[in-house]
């Protein structure tokens, strides 16, 4: 028998009605008249419309019905193929899967190549929790570029889910598929391979609240001199990502996204960013390991204007070259080097960084997104020179009825080794080089999905201590976020012309993620990991 838990999986991927309801050796209850003149009061002179009939009773629902014609029919057309697999279907749903098995067992035997059939038979094993015999009923050579090619493959990364990210591949770079199998496969793959990646996916999150010191996290580095209050803030993020499956070794990745935020106090609204960023690469292999290479362009710009000059001004520009190595489930490593040209042309560098991370189921209760990285700059002016690194931390919690908590922390250290002050030179208005210890710690709360939208209200406290003392600050955020996130298939097996000798229903749900991140998402939706680290821009 399968563990609990896998029990538990099965239920959810394969039950419709009650299937999981069974005994398995209860025999149906007799049937309401009015449920045997409905099968009676349709007589058929072929199998073409015999097959209909049962089909029809089946649709609506009325399986012991579904029985009692399948019976009589069968016994009318002894050597039609359908009509046996149409009767082990309705005695699946009725919940007698032991009839189901003897009936659908016994059409295998007959006809050792009906691959709908072992189908069939194997949903009958599965419901019953045995995967092996389920297993076994597959194995068998099915027609090429036939939609029962998808079923199967789906049944046996039910059966067997450390198989199924290369079953559920299989079924996607199929021709064709039938209707429900072509409904239920994006959600069955979100189920059952989360590191599988969509052909498309999206993120569109408005931000608004409140900052006790807004320079925190500033693009532009601002010393904290002179400032006393807090400011309204707001956001909006936009970020989208096409990858479509072609069925090759490799696959187009093509990213974008726009990051506006905007502060509302008068002495620091001049702080207001927008960026533009984005990302085209390659992705070598669709299971794990696989290897992405990419060019990631991003641009900086002040609406508001730098200094004394009046905005927008384009404050700087990078020009990156990415690896990214995803060398099995849960496990990223990721490294980045370019060239980043800023307006105040001393803080122009060359920029290299590293990092690997992961993401840790928590069961039913969520999963944990890690990420460490390390960077190296060499500024125009040695002063800029840097070494740093940083861990972030992000749990996602599954609260009933829908709801979700986002906990989170964050830590980095960043050294300038180079920039203690001179007569001559003080950038940072310090006799000791520049070192910064930022910390940052925050608590989301979610509301349940609506189409894949989700209201949350978070706070978030942030600290950095420096020896260039004008650099250090606190700052306490609390924000109201709107996000709408989700996923489509572009691609995969168009619909069967011709439909199965017997539909086979399968879960509606949609396996949907949430609000669940990624390694490189983690670091990237956090302005202040941003600014120090480049591997994240």
């Amino acid at each position: 028998m399968l563990p609990g838990r896998h029990i538990a999986l099965i239920g959810s991927v394969v039950a419709s009605h009650s299937l999981l309801a069974i005994g398995a050796g209860a025999t149906p209850p007799a049937e309401s008249p009015s449920q045997n003149e409905a099968a009676e009061d349709t007589p058929c002179t072929d199998p073409v419309c015999a097959a209909t009939t049962v089909r029809r009773l089946l649709a609506e629902g009325q399986a012991r019905a579904a029985i009692e014609a399948a019976k009589r029919l069968v016994g009318a057309f002894p050597e039609d193929p359908v009509l046996p697999t149409l009767l082990g279907a309705a005695y699946l749903a009725a919940d007698n899967t032991m009839w189901a098995i003897r009936i659908l067992s016994a059409r295998v035997a007959a006809a050792p190549d009906d691959c709908e059939a072992r189908t069939w038979l194997a949903r009958a094993y599965l419901v019953t929790g045995m995967p092996e015999q389920a297993i076994e009923a597959l194995d068998a050579d099915c027609p090429a570029d036939s939609p029962v090619v998808v079923r199967r493959a789906m049944l046996r990364s039910v059966a067997r889910p450390g198989d199924a990210p290369r079953q559920l591949l299989e079924a996607r770079r199929q021709r064709s598929a039938w209707a429900e199998e072509r409904a239920a496969l994006p959600g069955l793959t979100r189920r059952l391979d989360p590191d599988a990646m969509p052909d498309l996916v999206w993120r569109l999150e408005g931000t608004g609240g409140w900052s006790s010191n807004p320079r925190m996290g500033s693009p532009t580095d601002a010393a904290g001199t002179g400032r006393d209050g807090g400011s309204a803030m707001a956001g909006l993020d936009l970020w989208v990502r096409a990858a479509p499956e072609l069925g090759a070794v490799a696959r187009p990745v093509v990213e974008a996204q726009a990051r506006l935020f905007w502060l509302f106090a008068d002495d620091v609204k001049n702080l207001s960013y927008l960026q533009l960023s984005g990302r085209l690469g390659v992705q070598f292999r669709a299971l794990l390991p696989r290897v992405t290479l990419s060019y990631r362009p991003d641009w900086l710009l002040l609406p508001m204007g730098f200094r004394n000059e009046t905005g927008p001004v384009s404050y700087a520009m990078g020009h990156r070259g990415e690896v990214e190595i995803e060398t099995g489930r849960w496990v990223t490593v990721f490294l980045g080097a370019g060239r980043r040209i800023f307006r105040e042309m001393p803080r122009t560098r060359t920029e290299i960084d590293v990092g690997v991370g992961g993401r840790v189921p928590l069961g039913n209760v969520g999963n944990l997104v890690w990420a460490g990285a390390g960077r190296s700059y060499r500024g125009r002016h040695s002063a800029y020179n840097l070494w740093g690194g940083g861990l972030a931390l992000s749990a996602q919690l599954r609260i009933p009825k829908g709801f979700l908590a986002r906990l989170g922390a964050a830590f980095s250290i960043d050294a300038y080794p180079d920039s203690a002050g001179t007569p001559d030179s003080d950038l940072f208005g310090s006799p000791r080089d520049r070192r910064d210890l930022f910390f940052k710690v925050g608590a989301s709360f979610f509301s349940p999905d609506l189409r894949g939208v989700r209201l949350g209200l978070g706070y978030d406290f942030s600290d950095r201590e420096s020896t260039a003392s004008r650099y250090a600050f606190d700052d306490h955020r609390v924000l109201v976020r709107l996000v709408w996130s989700g996923d489509a298939t572009l691609t995969g097996p168009a619909t069967a012309v011709v439909g199965p000798a017997a539909p086979m229903p399968w879960d509606a749900a949609d396996g949907a993620r949430g609000l669940e991140e990624r390694v490189q998402d983690l670091l990237r939706q956090d302005e202040q990991v941003q600014r120090s680290s480049s591997c994240v821009q």
